[in-house]
C-alpha cells in the first residue's frame, strides 16, 4: 500500500481550512483536497508532508498532530493538524497540478467535487470539532 500525507491548516481567524482544487489530469485524484502527497522513498510522513506543503502551495508548516489514518484503494492516507512556521502570504504559489485553492469552511463543504471519501471523512471529523478519531 502507498502512504500518503495531507494537512488541514485552519485560518488564524475563523474555522476555515485551506484545500487545493487538483486538476482534471488524473480522474482518481481530481477534485478538493488538502495539500499533500506520496511519500518519497525512505522520508517520514512529517518530512514527506512539509515537502508536499511547499511544492504546493509555497507554504512552510509544521505537523501538529495526526487526526486521521485511513485507506483508500491503493493508498493508506495519514491526515495532520498543521500550523504554519511563518506568515501566511497574501497569495499562494500553486503547483502545476492544481488549478485552485480556497478556504473553505468545513460544514459548507457539501458543495461537491471532492477528490475522495478520505477528504470528505476529514471534513467530516473538523466540522464535528473531533479532531483526534
Amino acid at each position: 500500500m502507498i502512504k500518503a500525507v495531507v494537512g488541514v491548516l485552519e485560518a488564524d481567524d475563523s474555522f476555515d481550512v485551506l484545500m487545493l482544487k487538483r486538476k482534471d489530469t488524473d480522474r482518481e485524484t481530481a477534485g478538493w483536497c488538502f495539500p499533500g502527497g506520496k511519500r518519497d522513498g525512505v522520508e517520514d510522513l512529517k518530512e514527506t508532508l512539509i515537502r508536499e506543503f511547499w511544492e504546493e502551495t509555497g507554504l512552510d508548516v509544521c505537523p501538529v498532530r495526526l487526526i486521521l489514518c485511513a485507506d483508500s484503494g491503493k493508498y493508506r492516507i495519514y491526515a495532520y493538524e498543521v500550523v504554519l512556521a511563518g506568515t501566511l502570504p497574501s497569495e499562494l504559489v500553486l503547483s502545476k497540478e492544481h488549478e485552485d485553492s480556497a478556504w473553505v469552511t468545513p460544514v459548507d463543504s457539501v458543495w461537491g467535487g471532492l477528490a475522495g471519501p478520505v477528504t470528505e471523512r476529514i471534513l467530516n471529523l473538523i466540522s464535528r470539532g473531533n479532531k483526534n478519531a
